[in-house]
């Protein structure tokens, strides 16, 4: 009788899937304070990038990152540059979800402002780019 837990015979590795799960709500809280900081909360993002040195949500997830490609099985380049393009969709197609309604109200209320705030955030870059960016150009450079 195998006296392990099921965790102990899986070949994950727990310290990174907690390092995955912290970039998350770090992610989480980072978007939050940009999208919901007013005049009552003013300042508590200048505190937390400045003071506390910032929420080091896009460094942990990275790092996951570069981690999970050091151990990874399948290091070839035709999965790395399929897996890359896969995660830079998937970026954009988050940029399109947060985006567009936004981006078509400001249109029709004729917000100019706000219609280039929005249109900017629909073709800006993020985490979820730069690490499909990456992984395409590790996969071409192998």
């Amino acid at each position: 009788m195998n006296s392990k837990s099921p965790a102990a015979n899986s070949s994950r590795q727990i310290e990174l899937d907690a390092g995955k799960f912290l970039a998350i709500v770090f992610m989480a809280i980072v978007h939050c304070i940009e999208i919901f900081e007013n005049d009552i909360t003013h300042g508590a993002g200048y505190v937390l990038n400045n003071v506390t040195g910032g929420i080091f949500a896009a460094p942990v997830f990275m790092l996951c990152l570069g981690v999970g490609f050091a151990y990874s099985r399948s290091t070839s380049p035709k999965y790395l540059i399929h897996r890359g393009l896969k995660i830079l969709c998937m970026g954009y197609a988050l940029n399109i979800v947060r985006s567009v309604v936004p981006l078509l109200y400001f249109v029709f209320t004729e917000n100019g402002e706000m219609v280039r705030t929005y249109l900017a955030y629909f073709i800006e870059g993020d985490i979820l780019q730069f690490a499909g960016l990456a992984m395409l150009l590790t996969g071409v450079l192998q």
